[in-house]
C-alpha cells in the first residue's frame, strides 16, 4: 500500500510539473505575427534536340570541343568528316513569370558507349551552356530569368574525349539536366 501511494504522489508531482502555466494581467504582452506562403508554377523542360557532336577519325586521339554555337573545334589528331553534321542539345523551359531559376548539369564526365558490342567507351565533360540572349557561359550553376510569359529556352555544349585508336561505332548515352528556381 505504502508502494502504491508513493507511485501515485509521484504521478501527481509529474503532471503539475508537466501544466503550462500563463501569466495574465499586469505586465503581460501580445505580437502578432504575420504568416505567408509562396506558391510558383512547376518547372517544365522539354529537349528540343539532343547533343550530337557528329562523325570523326579517332587518330591519335583527342577532344571534340562542340560549343553552344553548334561549332566544332578539336585538339589531337582527330579527323573530321562532314557527315552527318553536329548539333547542340536545346531545350525550352517554363515556369514562374519573370522569375529567376538555375540550371545544373552533370558535375563529373559521363560516359558513353559503343552501342554494338557495348565494351568502348568515351566520355563527356566540360559542359557548357548559352540562355536566349545570354552569352555562352559555365554550365553548373548558371543562372537565367523566365520572360514575361514564363519561357525561356537554352543550347548546351559539351567536350568529348576520343582515345587514339577509338573502336568505330555509334555511342550513346543519357546526362540529367536540372532547373530550380533561384
Amino acid at each position: 500500500m505504502k508502494n502504491s501511494i508513493t507511485i501515485f504522489a509521484a504521478i501527481i508531482m509529474m503532471a503539475g510539473l508537466s501544466t503550462k502555466t500563463m501569466a495574465q494581467g499586469v505586465g503581460g504582452d501580445l505580437e502578432n505575427t504575420a504568416v505567408w506562403a509562396k506558391i510558383v508554377v512547376p518547372i517544365s523542360i522539354t529537349e528540343v534536340t539532343d547533343l550530337h557532336f557528329g562523325t570523326m577519325l579517332p587518330g591519335t586521339g583527342g577532344t571534340c570541343v562542340l560549343n553552344t554555337a553548334n561549332s566544332r573545334s578539336f585538339t589531337g589528331a582527330i579527323g573530321t568528316t562532314v557527315a552527318p553534321t553536329s548539333y547542340n542539345a536545346t531545350y525550352t523551359i517554363t515556369g514562374g513569370v519573370s522569375s529567376a531559376y538555375i540550371l545544373s548539369l552533370p558535375s563529373s564526365p559521363i560516359v558513353v558507349t559503343e552501342t554494338a558490342g557495348n565494351t568502348a567507351t568515351m566520355t563527356i565533360d566540360a559542359w557548357t551552356v548559352k540562355f536566349l540572349g545570354q552569352i555562352e557561359e559555365v554550365a553548373n550553376g548558371a543562372t537565367s530569368q523566365f520572360d514575361a510569359n514564363g519561357a525561356d529556352a537554352f543550347t548546351i555544349g559539351a567536350t568529348l574525349h576520343v582515345a587514339a585508336g577509338q573502336a568505330s561505332g555509334i555511342y550513346a548515352g543519357t546526362f540529367d539536366v536540372i532547373a530550380d528556381y533561384n
